[in-house]
Protein backbone atom coordinates (compact mmCIF):
# COMPACT_ATOMS: atom_id res chain seq x y z
CA UNK A 1 0.00 0.00 0.00
CA UNK A 2 2.92 2.61 1.05
CA UNK A 3 4.34 1.29 -2.49
CA UNK A 4 0.94 2.77 -4.20
CA UNK A 5 0.54 5.85 -2.35
CA UNK A 6 4.04 6.55 -3.17
CA UNK A 7 3.47 5.79 -6.79
CA UNK A 8 0.27 7.85 -7.31
CA UNK A 9 2.35 10.71 -5.26
CA UNK A 10 5.22 10.68 -8.06
CA UNK A 11 3.11 10.08 -11.37
CA UNK A 12 -0.23 11.60 -10.57
CA UNK A 13 -0.88 15.47 -10.20
CA UNK A 14 -3.23 14.84 -7.54
CA UNK A 15 -2.31 17.42 -4.62
CA UNK A 16 -3.47 15.06 -1.62
CA UNK A 17 -0.72 12.09 -3.03
CA UNK A 18 1.41 14.40 -3.46
CA UNK A 19 1.42 15.64 0.25
CA UNK A 20 1.27 12.22 1.16
CA UNK A 21 4.65 11.30 2.90
CA UNK A 22 5.26 7.53 3.67
CA UNK A 23 8.39 5.19 4.59
CA UNK A 24 7.76 3.55 1.28
CA UNK A 25 11.35 1.16 0.22
CA UNK A 26 10.22 1.54 -3.44
CA UNK A 27 10.78 -1.91 -4.15
CA UNK A 28 7.64 -2.55 -6.12
CA UNK A 29 6.67 1.31 -6.94
CA UNK A 30 7.05 0.35 -10.29
CA UNK A 31 4.38 -2.11 -10.66
CA UNK A 32 1.99 0.64 -9.63
CA UNK A 33 3.37 2.96 -12.93
CA UNK A 34 0.83 0.99 -15.18
CA UNK A 35 -2.03 1.74 -12.63
CA UNK A 36 -1.60 5.19 -12.87
CA UNK A 37 -2.92 4.78 -16.37
CA UNK A 38 -5.83 2.67 -16.22
CA UNK A 39 -6.79 4.74 -12.96
CA UNK A 40 -6.89 7.34 -15.44
CA UNK A 41 -8.54 5.63 -17.66
CA UNK A 42 -11.23 4.83 -15.35
CA UNK A 43 -11.93 7.68 -13.98
CA UNK A 44 -12.62 8.89 -17.83
CA UNK A 45 -14.92 6.22 -18.85
CA UNK A 46 -16.67 6.72 -15.71
CA UNK A 47 -16.89 10.65 -16.80
CA UNK A 48 -18.33 9.46 -20.26
CA UNK A 49 -21.05 7.23 -18.72
CA UNK A 50 -22.18 10.13 -16.36
CA UNK A 51 -22.13 12.24 -20.21
CA UNK A 52 -24.03 10.24 -22.27
CA UNK A 53 -26.40 10.11 -20.19
CA UNK A 54 -27.22 13.76 -18.99
CA UNK A 55 -26.09 14.78 -22.83
CA UNK A 56 -23.35 17.25 -22.22
CA UNK A 57 -22.67 17.44 -25.58
CA UNK A 58 -19.08 19.39 -26.34
CA UNK A 59 -18.54 19.95 -22.54
CA UNK A 60 -18.08 16.11 -22.89
CA UNK A 61 -14.43 16.62 -24.63
CA UNK A 62 -13.41 19.22 -22.64
CA UNK A 63 -14.29 17.97 -19.46
CA UNK A 64 -12.16 14.66 -20.75
CA UNK A 65 -9.19 16.96 -21.54
CA UNK A 66 -9.05 19.01 -18.42
CA UNK A 67 -9.21 15.68 -16.49
CA UNK A 68 -6.08 14.08 -18.27
CA UNK A 69 -4.37 17.19 -18.03
CA UNK A 70 -4.92 17.53 -14.38
CA UNK A 71 -3.85 14.05 -13.08
CA UNK A 72 -0.71 13.62 -15.44
CA UNK A 73 -0.10 17.48 -17.03
CA UNK A 74 2.69 19.19 -15.20
CA UNK A 75 6.06 16.76 -15.97
CA UNK A 76 4.80 16.47 -19.90
CA UNK A 77 4.16 20.29 -20.50
CA UNK A 78 7.92 21.38 -20.21
CA UNK A 79 8.72 18.29 -21.66
CA UNK A 80 7.47 18.85 -25.37
CA UNK A 81 6.77 22.31 -25.19
CA UNK A 82 9.87 23.72 -23.10
CA UNK A 83 10.93 26.33 -25.75
CA UNK A 84 7.56 27.94 -25.52
CA UNK A 85 6.64 27.91 -21.93
CA UNK A 86 4.70 25.62 -18.98
CA UNK A 87 1.68 27.78 -19.45
CA UNK A 88 1.62 27.98 -23.16
CA UNK A 89 2.53 24.14 -23.51
CA UNK A 90 -0.50 23.34 -20.83
CA UNK A 91 -2.76 25.37 -23.13
CA UNK A 92 -1.61 23.50 -26.12
CA UNK A 93 -2.01 20.27 -24.29
CA UNK A 94 -5.13 20.56 -23.65
CA UNK A 95 -6.33 22.22 -26.72
CA UNK A 96 -5.42 18.73 -28.37
CA UNK A 97 -6.71 16.74 -25.72
CA UNK A 98 -9.75 18.68 -26.62
CA UNK A 99 -9.82 18.05 -30.46
CA UNK A 100 -9.24 14.52 -30.07
CA UNK A 101 -11.56 13.52 -27.08
CA UNK A 102 -14.89 15.57 -28.78
CA UNK A 103 -15.61 12.93 -31.29
CA UNK A 104 -14.82 9.81 -28.53
CA UNK A 105 -17.39 7.63 -27.58
CA UNK A 106 -17.22 5.21 -24.26
CA UNK A 107 -15.50 2.50 -26.28
CA UNK A 108 -13.01 4.41 -27.71
CA UNK A 109 -12.25 6.14 -24.12
CA UNK A 110 -12.18 2.42 -23.01
CA UNK A 111 -9.70 1.82 -25.40
CA UNK A 112 -7.40 4.88 -24.89
CA UNK A 113 -6.97 3.27 -21.46
CA UNK A 114 -5.44 1.01 -22.58
CA UNK A 115 -3.30 3.20 -24.38
CA UNK A 116 -2.72 4.77 -21.12
CA UNK A 117 -1.44 1.20 -19.65
CA UNK A 118 0.68 0.19 -22.34
CA UNK A 119 2.81 3.46 -22.89
CA UNK A 120 3.32 3.31 -19.07
CA UNK A 121 4.12 -0.44 -18.89
CA UNK A 122 6.40 -0.34 -22.18
CA UNK A 123 8.21 2.89 -20.38
CA UNK A 124 9.44 0.83 -17.04
CA UNK A 125 10.69 -2.18 -19.79
CA UNK A 126 12.16 0.84 -21.81
CA UNK A 127 14.66 1.75 -18.51
CA UNK A 128 14.51 -1.27 -15.77
CA UNK A 129 17.26 -2.85 -17.45
CA UNK A 130 19.40 0.23 -19.53
CA UNK A 131 23.06 0.64 -18.47
CA UNK A 132 22.87 4.44 -19.63
CA UNK A 133 19.93 5.71 -17.27
CA UNK A 134 21.50 8.64 -15.34
CA UNK A 135 20.29 10.18 -11.85
CA UNK A 136 16.65 11.17 -11.49
CA UNK A 137 13.70 9.12 -10.35
CA UNK A 138 13.17 6.73 -12.82
CA UNK A 139 17.26 5.76 -11.71
CA UNK A 140 15.91 5.72 -8.07
CA UNK A 141 13.14 3.75 -8.22
CA UNK A 142 14.80 1.03 -10.44
CA UNK A 143 17.88 1.03 -7.87
CA UNK A 144 15.66 -0.36 -5.62
CA UNK A 145 13.13 -2.67 -6.97
CA UNK A 146 12.48 -6.32 -6.73
CA UNK A 147 13.34 -6.63 -10.63
CA UNK A 148 11.63 -10.26 -11.47
CA UNK A 149 8.14 -9.23 -9.82
CA UNK A 150 8.37 -6.19 -11.70
CA UNK A 151 8.99 -7.40 -14.52
CA UNK A 152 6.39 -10.13 -14.88
CA UNK A 153 3.85 -7.80 -13.27
CA UNK A 154 4.38 -5.10 -16.18
CA UNK A 155 3.98 -8.13 -18.46
CA UNK A 156 0.71 -8.58 -17.18
CA UNK A 157 -0.01 -5.00 -17.36
CA UNK A 158 1.00 -5.33 -21.42
CA UNK A 159 -1.40 -7.98 -21.88
CA UNK A 160 -4.55 -6.51 -20.18
CA UNK A 161 -3.50 -2.93 -22.19
CA UNK A 162 -3.46 -5.47 -25.08
CA UNK A 163 -7.08 -6.85 -24.54
CA UNK A 164 -8.38 -3.19 -24.48
CA UNK A 165 -6.96 -2.01 -27.48
CA UNK A 166 -7.45 -5.32 -29.64
CA UNK A 167 -11.14 -3.83 -29.81
CA UNK A 168 -10.25 -1.43 -32.33
CA UNK A 169 -10.20 -2.49 -35.75
CA UNK A 170 -7.27 -5.06 -36.77
CA UNK A 171 -5.53 -2.32 -39.02
CA UNK A 172 -5.86 0.51 -36.15
CA UNK A 173 -4.17 -2.38 -34.11
CA UNK A 174 -1.85 -2.81 -36.19
CA UNK A 175 -1.16 0.76 -36.73
CA UNK A 176 -0.86 0.85 -32.80
CA UNK A 177 1.40 -1.75 -32.71
CA UNK A 178 3.40 -0.69 -35.35
CA UNK A 179 3.66 2.98 -33.56
CA UNK A 180 4.82 1.65 -30.06
CA UNK A 181 7.80 -1.01 -31.69
CA UNK A 182 9.22 2.39 -33.32
CA UNK A 183 9.07 4.69 -30.53
CA UNK A 184 10.24 1.58 -28.32
CA UNK A 185 13.18 0.89 -30.91
CA UNK A 186 13.83 4.84 -31.48
CA UNK A 187 13.97 5.80 -27.84
CA UNK A 188 16.20 2.70 -27.01
CA UNK A 189 18.56 2.99 -29.83
CA UNK A 190 18.40 6.71 -28.84
CA UNK A 191 20.03 6.21 -25.47
CA UNK A 192 22.67 3.55 -26.55
CA UNK A 193 23.82 6.13 -29.34
CA UNK A 194 24.15 9.09 -26.38
CA UNK A 195 24.68 6.98 -23.73
CA UNK A 196 22.14 8.37 -21.85
CA UNK A 197 18.90 8.17 -21.08
CA UNK A 198 17.02 10.93 -18.63
CA UNK A 199 13.74 11.51 -16.76
CA UNK A 200 12.43 13.83 -19.51
CA UNK A 201 13.06 11.11 -22.54
CA UNK A 202 10.78 8.50 -20.53
CA UNK A 203 8.42 10.81 -19.92
CA UNK A 204 8.87 12.27 -23.63
CA UNK A 205 8.41 8.35 -24.88
CA UNK A 206 4.69 8.24 -22.96
CA UNK A 207 3.42 11.56 -24.40
CA UNK A 208 4.73 11.54 -27.40
CA UNK A 209 3.34 7.83 -28.00
CA UNK A 210 0.17 8.65 -26.56
CA UNK A 211 -0.27 11.78 -28.63
CA UNK A 212 0.26 9.89 -31.64
CA UNK A 213 -2.17 6.91 -31.14
CA UNK A 214 -5.10 8.98 -29.97
CA UNK A 215 -4.61 10.87 -33.10
CA UNK A 216 -4.84 7.65 -35.11
CA UNK A 217 -7.40 6.38 -33.12
CA UNK A 218 -9.23 9.92 -33.73
CA UNK A 219 -8.35 9.40 -38.03
CA UNK A 220 -9.39 5.85 -37.70
CA UNK A 221 -13.29 7.09 -36.80
CA UNK A 222 -12.87 9.75 -39.25
CA UNK A 223 -11.22 8.48 -42.53
CA UNK A 224 -13.58 5.62 -42.84
CA UNK A 225 -16.81 7.87 -43.28
CA UNK A 226 -14.58 10.10 -45.68
CA UNK A 227 -13.18 7.25 -47.78
CA UNK A 228 -17.37 6.09 -48.18
CA UNK A 229 -17.57 9.65 -49.29
CA UNK A 230 -14.90 9.26 -52.23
Amino acid sequence: MKDLLNALGLFTDIKFFKNKKTDSENKYTLCYFPLIGFLLGLILILWYIVADKTGFGIVEGIVAAVIVSAVTGNVHFGVIFDYIGRSLAAIAYIMFLVVVFLPYTLKEIVIVTGVFILARALSVLLFIDNDYIEDGIYKNLALKLQRFAVSIITVVWIMAAVALIQMMSILSFIAVFITYAVFYFVFSRRARFKKSLTDDDINLFIVASEAVILVEIFAGMYLPRILERL
